[in-house]
């Protein structure tokens, strides 16, 4: 149970105030002919896209886990530069950087200081071997900062190694991604206006998804990328069915790093001082009974 409890609040406990998705774009705009034409324009904004920092309040409510169920609340400070590097520290109070999720392009970490006291790594290629494993550990990642960087579109779709295929409704194109086996692995709702994503839907293996990210609020910055001012992650089957974490953002703007504050936002930190570590080995996070000095 206490692994369990450590598990879904490591999950939740990262990434506030955030409504539906917008039921429709402002204005009208024409559809994309296909899936290569929408995931070009998915890669235009990337390009556009530039380093930034946001703060904001975050809102993690915690589901059915036995007695457990809570909600709780903090102030976030969030880094991206794209298209792999992220941080966010989420500041409790009296606590600050008590939690954190990053990672680089070699490798994420997430951790909790205060209470659990846990500390999660593992390599970015690990990510696709835990897609559709179903104990857990695809719902954990779904939550972690690779996610969360795909919501705000400042990470590259896979082109090698998925089939995409592209349906149209009233106001979105919506990209479906599949495995080498046919399996869907995500579903892209993409506003055809700011070719920005609203939505999205991950699967784990099965015809319903299990975890669905939501994207609102965009804001116009002129001269560069817009940014959603509210973000929302929610589980919607398994261990984490009725959970959910929501981010609201109170400030964004472009931030300039040098050599000395990127190695500090996302270079992995020691795990040294933690009671508890685990890895991620074959898609798995296995449990460390020394954590590295």
């Amino acid at each position: 149970m206490k692994k369990f409890l450590a598990v879904n609040l490591a999950a939740f406990v990262f990434l506030s105030g955030c409504t539906a998705l917008e039921k429709k774009p402002r204005q009208i705009c024409p559809a994309k002919f296909d899936a290569d034409a929408v995931l070009s324009g998915l890669e235009n904004r990337l390009v556009s896209f530039v380093p930034v920092k946001a703060a904001g309040s975050a809102i993690v409510r915690i589901g059915n886990c036995g007695n457990c169920r809570k909600s709780q609340q903090f102030t976030f400070r969030l880094w991206i530069e794209p298209p792999d590097r992220l941080c966010i520290y989420g500041d409790l109070f009296l606590s600050p950087m008590a939690l954190c999720a990053a990672r680089n392009e070699y490798e994420f970490w997430m951790y909790i200081r205060d209470g659990i006291n846990s500390y999660w790594r593992g390599d970015n290629e690990e990510l696709t071997k835990a897609s559709y494993s179903c104990d857990g550990e695809f719902e954990l990642m779904a939550f972690g900062p690779a996610c969360l960087l795909e919501a705000v579109g400042a990470a590259e779709p896979d082109m090698q190694d998925s089939r995409w295929s592209l349906q149209k409704d009233r106001d979105y194109d919506i990209l479906m991604e599949f495995d080498s086996a046919g399996l869907m692995k995500r579903r892209i709702y993409v506003d055809r206006c700011l070719s920005a994503i609203r939505r999205i839907d991950y699967f784990s293996g099965g015809k319903n998804p299990v975890v669905r990210v939501l994207a609102d609020d965009y804001r116009e910055q002129p001269g560069r990328q817009s940014f959603p001012g509210k973000i929302k992650i929610e589980g919607l089957s398994g261990a984490f069915r009725g959970q959910s974490i929501n981010l609201k953002f109170d400030s964004i703007s472009t931030v300039n790093l040098n050599d000395e504050q990127r190695k500090k936002l996302f270079q992995r930190p020691p795990s040294q001082g933690f009671a508890s570590e685990y890895v991620m080995q074959d898609g798995k996070f296995i449990s460390l009974k020394n954590p590295e000095r």
